[in-house]
C-alpha cells in the first residue's frame, strides 16, 4: 500500500512542480498591456503581448506608446494561421490558407512612433471590421521584438529545431538498427515508428517552411500526426512494463490489433475534430497509473524514469491547454520561441531510450556473465577430460598388460598339453576319438589367444613387420592346397585362379598368409555342402586385385557396416570377431584396402588390393 502511494505521490508531484516552474517562467517574463509605453529593453529581449478582443470577438487589438529609440520593431506570431495584420487602421501583412505553413511568422511593423494599434484578425476577413462567425476568434500567442531580438529568437527557434530534428533522427537510426539484429524486441518497431512521427511534426511545425506544404493541408494531417504520437506514447509504456499489464488484456497487444485500435480513432479524430485526442489522453492517464502501481521498481527497473517522463509530458500538455485551449494566458518565449511542448516529447522519448538501453545493457551484462561462466565451465570441462583421458590411458595400459600377462599365462599350458597329447599312443578308437577332440578344442583356445595376442599388439603398433619381396602366386596356392582338405570334409569345390605371370609384393609373408588362411576359413565356415568357393588373383594396372568368394548365405547390408569392427560378430558368426579387425589392420600396415560385398541373400566376395611390386621398378 506504501508502495502505491508513493508512485501517485511522486507523479503528482512531478506533474505539478513543473507545471508551476512554466507558469512561472511564462508570468515572469515581461509583458505589455493596452496602453504602455514599448522600454528600450524591447531591443534585446522581446515582450509578450496581452491584447483584449473586440466587441465583436472577430479580432484582437492592443495600442501601444512607441517610441522612436524602439524602433524598428517585429511581431512574432505563434500558430497564427492565415492572418491580417493591422496597424493603425492599415493592413501590413496577410496570409492565405493556400500559402506554405509556418508556425512562427515574423511581421515587421511600420517605423511610426507615437501612438500605434496593433490588431489581428481571421485572414478572410475583406476588411478591418465585424463579420458574423459561429465561432469568436482565438488570438493567437504574440511576441513583440525590437531588431536584435527578433533576430536572436529566429536563430534560437532555428537552432532548437534542428536539435529536435536531430534527435529523432538518431533515435529512428538507432532503434532499427537494434530492432535489425533482435527482432524478437517489437518496442524498438515502436520506438522507430514514434521517431519518425516525432520528427515529421518537428518539420511540419518548425519555425520556418522546411515542407512547402499549405494551410489547408496542414490543417489536416496534423490532427493525425498529434493522435499518433499520443498513441505511441502510450503503447511505448505498454510494451515496455508489459510484465505488469494482465495477462487478459495483453492479448490486445498484438500489431494487427494495435492497427486496428489507431485506424478507429484516426477516423473519429477527424469525424469529431474537437477533443478526441484531449479524450484519450484522460482515458488513458487511470491505466496507465495503474500499471505504474502494478509494476516493481525492483524487476522492471525502467518504472522510475518512464514515469517521470510521462509525468513531465503531462504537465506540459496541461500548460499548452490554459494557454490555447481555454486562453488563460498569453503565451510567452517558453511556448513560441522555445517550443515546449515538443520538449515534453522529447524528454519522454530520451526516458524511453534511456530505459531500452538499460535493458540491452542489462542483457549485455547478463550475457558477459553467462559467457564468463561458460568460460569457467569450458576450463573445468577441459580439465576433467583431461583427468578422464589420463585415468582412461592408464586404464587402458593396464588393462593390455594385464590381457597380455593373461594370454602368456593361457598359451604355455596349450603348448605343454599339446606336446603331451603328441606323446601319447591312442590304444583304441574310442581314446583316439577323445584324443581328436581335445586336440581340436586346443587350437581353437590357441587360434583365440593368438588373435587376441595379436589385436592387442596392432592395437598399440607394437607390432613387428619383417617386409621382403613376396611371391602371390605361391602364397596362394599353397593356402589352397593347406585348406584342400577342410574344404572336402565338406564336399566344397575350391576354385584357385592365378595368372601365368609371377605376382610379386613388398609384404611381411607371415602376415600375409594369416590374412587369407583367415578369409578362407570364413568362406569354408559359411559356405554349405556341395558349395563352391574361389580364390583369384587378377593384375589391375599397377596393384594386384585378389577376391575370395564363397556361395554362402550372404551378409546383410546393416551388418556390413561394423563386419571389421574388433568383437562385431553379428548374427552369422561364433567366433571373436577379431579375425576380420586383424585381417584389415593388417592389409593396411601393406598399404592396400580390403572390402567386402554381399547381396545379403546369397554370396559373398572380399577384395584385397595390394600395391605390386613390378610396378614401381
Amino acid at each position: 500500500m506504501f508502495k502505491r502511494f508513493r508512485v501517485l505521490l511522486l507523479f503528482f508531484t512531478l506533474l505539478l512542480l513543473p507545471l508551476g516552474l512554466f507558469l512561472r517562467i511564462n508570468h515572469s517574463t515581461a509583458a505589455l498591456m493596452n496602453q504602455d509605453e514599448i522600454p528600450m529593453s524591447i531591443k534585446t529581449q522581446s515582450m509578450r503581448l496581452i491584447s483584449e478582443m473586440s466587441t465583436d470577438q472577430q479580432r484582437c487589438l492592443i495600442t501601444l506608446q512607441a517610441p522612436a529609440e524602439s524602433l524598428p520593431l517585429t511581431l512574432i506570431l505563434d500558430n497564427a494561421g492565415p492572418v491580417q495584420v493591422w496597424v493603425n487602421d492599415q493592413r501590413i501583412y496577410q496570409s492565405f490558407s493556400q500559402d506554405s505553413y509556418q508556425r512562427i511568422q515574423f511581421v515587421e511593423l511600420p517605423e511610426s512612433t507615437g501612438t500605434i494599434t496593433v490588431s489581428l484578425a481571421p485572414s478572410e476577413l475583406q476588411k478591418n471590421d465585424a463579420v458574423s462567425t459561429v465561432q469568436p476568434y482565438s488570438p493567437p500567442g504574440m511576441l513583440l521584438a525590437g531588431e536584435q531580438a527578433a533576430r536572436s529568437a529566429s536563430h534560437i527557434a532555428f537552432g532548437i529545431t534542428m536539435f529536435y530534428a536531430g534527435f529523432y533522427i538518431l533515435l529512428l537510426l538507432s532503434s532499427l538498427t537494434l530492432f535489425q539484429k533482435k527482432k524478437e524486441e517489437s518496442y524498438l518497431l515502436l520506438l522507430a515508428a514514434a521517431s519518425c512521427v516525432s520528427l515529421l511534426r518537428v518539420l511540419v511545425l518548425s519555425a520556418f517552411p522546411l515542407f512547402p506544404l499549405s494551410y489547408n493541408f496542414c490543417s489536416v494531417i496534423m490532427p493525425a500526426i498529434f493522435l499518433l504520437t499520443t498513441l505511441c506514447q502510450l503503447l511505448i509504456i505498454m510494451m515496455l512494463l508489459k510484465p505488469a499489464i494482465p495477462s487478459g488484456l495483453q492479448r490486445w497487444l498484438t500489431p494487427r490489433k494495435i492497427a486496428l485500435i489507431t485506424g478507429i480513432l484516426m477516423i473519429l479524430q477527424y469525424l469529431i475534430p474537437q477533443g478526441i485526442e484531449m479524450l484519450i489522453r484522460i482515458l488513458a492517464v487511470i491505466p496507465i497509473l495503474v500499471l505504474f502501481l502494478r509494476s516493481d521498481q525492483r524487476k522492471l527497473p525502467g518504472t522510475f524514469p518512464l514515469l517521470c517522463g510521462y509525468a513531465l509530458w503531462e504537465s506540459i500538455l496541461v500548460f499548452y491547454y490554459l494557454i490555447y485551449q481555454r486562453g488563460a494566458m498569453q503565451a510567452g518565449e517558453l511556448m513560441i520561441i522555445y517550443m515546449l511542448p515538443q520538449f515534453g516529447f522529447l524528454f519522454f522519448m530520451m526516458m524511453a531510450a534511456l530505459v531500452i538501453n538499460r535493458k540491452f545493457a542489462a542483457k549485455f551484462v547478463e550475457s558477459e556473465s553467462l559467457n564468463r561462466e561458460l568460460e569457467q565451465l569450458n576450463a573445468n570441462l577441459d580439465h576433467l577430460v583431461e583427468e578422464r583421458t589420463q585415468q582412461l590411458q592408464r586404464e587402458q595400459a593396464q588393462k593390455q598388460q594385464m590381457i597380455m600377462q593373461v594370454l602368456h599365462d593361457v598359451r604355455s599350458p596349450i603348448f605343454v598339453l599339446k606336446g603331451c597329447m603328441q606323446q601319447m599312443e591312442a590304444k583304441d578308437d574310442a581314446q583316439r576319438r577323445n584324443l581328436t577332440t581335445m586336440r581340436q578344442r586346443l587350437e581353437m583356445l590357441e587360434g583365440l589367444s593368438d588373435d587376441l595376442f595379436l589385436s592387442v599388439k596392432l592395437e598399440n603398433h607394437e607390432l613387428a613387420f619383417v617386409f621382403d619381396e613376396v611371391c602371390l602366386n605361391e602364397l596362394l596356392t599353397h593356402l589352397a592346397e593347406a585348406h584342400q582338405i577342410s574344404a572336402q570334409q565338406k564336399q566344397i569345390q575350391m576354385n584357385l585362379i592365378v595368372p601365368a605371370q609371377p605376382i610379386w609384393v613388398w609384404a611381411d609373408d607371415l602376415r600375409l598368409q594369416r590374412v587369407f588362411d583367415n578369409l578362407l576359413r570364413n568362406a569354408i565356415a559359411h559356405t554349405p555342402e556341395q558349395g563352391t568357393i574361389g580364390l583369384e588373383c587378377i593384375i589391375n594396372q599397377d596393384q594386384a586385385e585378389i577376391r575370395v568368394c564363397d556361395t554362402g548365405e550372404g551378409i546383410r547390408q546393416e551388418e556390413l557396416l561394423h563386419l571389421f569392427d574388433a568383437f562385431y560378430t553379428g548374427n552369422r558368426s561364433q567366433g571373436s570377431g577379431l579375425g576380420l579387425a586383424i585381417a584389415r589392420e593388417i592389409v593396411e600396415a601393406h598399404r592396400g584396402t580390403i572390402e567386402v560385398e554381399s547381396t545379403g541373400r546369397e554370396g559373398t566376395v572380399f577384395l584385397v588390393r595390394l600395391k605390386m611390386l613390378n610396378a614401381s621398378l
